[in-house]
């Protein structure tokens, strides 16, 4: 047989084989306009989502070639700004991965001890003789400490997601510090701009405007809203925007002596994140069951309720990071 060299010979031979094999030649059908199919109705947008340890998120659809990847920082590929993550974040990213790469080292061991134990009472093997201790436990002692493995490693596993998000929450702050170039500075420069703007003499539009704002009367809201406008217009700092370089010094001051319990405080009040009821109850509950490890009590933990507490402190980290880059990360120094 000839070898082939072209696609059409391909599609002859084809063609040939099915009428020397007797089967009958494919029917072409011809639609008319009436029996022509419809077009098949556009299909909604349904993401793929795609999850991989610690904190990355991959966004697909199969009408749009938009990816975005959430991965502690916000990048997406398109018309999205990039936003990088910082040191503190990739810090605890590593941090919580060792941790569970630990964790699940000790869950794959643990079977193999027993079953090892097990020959060992049988009198099939010997006792092998651990690494870095000396041989001084005996098969009961270590049989004993298998039967309660998952709620001790579940207690020292929360006690380092806390602390690891205790230290991140700080260092995040204080990178943003080091950003502006460190605390006092930080400080320093929020004092000048608003004393550079509190003691400017207003205009004389600025004025009219503030003599009709001095007294509140009952029905005149459309008028106060007029002047405000002229206000925001001349740029005018009202006593709330005044009161933020107060701000700044309480949030250096606090970031000095950070406690666990003031951590919802100063994500809300202090880097304006919103946080609901329920996380606040979450963070909380978490807090209060370090505490309780922390001080020998009796915590009855499980896998399942660190890798919950996990989630929480996974979901604030990224907004955190998000907020601090978005926001905060910004060159001062030149502004007027």
């Amino acid at each position: 047989m000839p070898a082939l060299e072209r696609p059409e010979d391909l599609t002859l031979t084809r063609s040939k084989l099915r009428r020397t094999l007797g089967i009958a030649p494919r029917k072409r059908q011809s639609y008319s306009s009436l029996s022509r199919p419809q077009a098949r109705p556009l299909q909604p947008f349904k993401p793929w989502l795609q999850w991989q340890w610690p904190i990355s998120l991959t966004i697909r659809s199969r009408r749009s070639r938009f990816a975005a990847r959430l991965n502690s920082g916000v990048r997406c590929v398109g018309d999205f700004m990039q936003y990088r993550k910082t040191k503190a974040h990739e810090t605890h990213k590593l941090q919580v991965q060792q941790a569970f790469d630990f964790a699940v080292t000790v869950c794959h061991a643990m079977p193999l001890l027993q079953a090892h134990l097990q020959e060992v009472a049988a009198g099939t093997a010997s006792l092998s003789a651990p690494h870095y201790f000396s041989p001084n436990n005996s098969p009961t002692a270590l049989t004993a400490s298998i039967t309660t493995f998952e709620e001790r490693l579940s207690s020292y596993l929360l006690l380092s997601l806390f602390s690891f998000y205790e230290a991140f929450v700080k260092a995040a702050i204080q990178e943003m510090f080091d950003f502006h170039g460190g605390a006092e500075v930080f400080i320093e420069l929020a004092q000048r701009r608003e004393k550079a703007r509190v003691n400017t003499a207003p205009s004389q539009r600025v004025q009219a405007a503030l003599d009709k704002m001095r007294v509140y009367k009952k029905g005149k809201e459309e008028r106060y809203q007029k002047h405000s406008v002229v206000l925001e217009d001349e740029k005018y700092r009202f006593p709330t925007e005044i009161l933020s370089f107060y701000g700044v010094r309480m949030l250096v001051d606090r970031h000095k002596n950070l406690k666990a319990h003031a951590i919802p405080d100063i994500i809300e009040h202090g880097l304006l994140i919103p946080l609901s009821d329920n996380e606040k109850r979450e963070f909380n509950r978490i807090r209060e069951q370090r505490n309780k490890i922390a001080h020998g009590k009796n915590s009855s933990l499980d896998l399942r309720a660190v890798s919950v507490a996990n989630d929480h402190f996974r979901e604030m980290t990224f907004r955190i990071n998000t907020r601090l880059v978005q926001n905060f990360f910004v060159i001062e120094r030149y502004a007027s």
